[in-house]
């Protein structure tokens, strides 16, 4: 969303750093153009089809971080195969917040 990538240019702008790149586009319209370091991904898919739709884009040695719910774990089990067949590891972090009352859990896949 607009909004969100204007709020990490703010924080990148904040911070000083000068080695981050924003981009705000869907994964197919990038597919051969880039790699990223990092690639994000909030409530676009389950983690099969997220891995499926991603892997392409990240560079080696890179990672995919994707935000999901309390099925996160559910969903990595599930991706299981997709996530061996691209080589990627993934491990799961739950991020409690003291606004909300349900934890996010970040997914995050690196390369094996």
């Amino acid at each position: 969303m607009e909004r969100r990538c204007e709020w990490l240019i703010d924080v990148v702008e904040a911070v000083g750093l000068d080695n981050v790149r924003i981009v705000r586009a869907r994964a197919e319209e990038l597919r051969g153009k880039m790699k990223a370091d990092v690639v994000t991904a909030r409530a676009v898919a389950n983690m099969s089809k997220l891995v499926r739709m991603t892997t392409r884009l990240i560079a080696p040695g890179g990672a995919l971080v994707a935000l999901k719910g309390r099925r996160a774990a559910l969903e990595v089990e599930d991706a299981a195969v997709e996530l061996r067949r691209h080589h990627l590891v993934a491990r799961i972090h739950e991020v409690a917040s003291p606004m909300e009352e349900e934890s996010t859990y970040v997914v995050v896949c690196r390369r094996a």
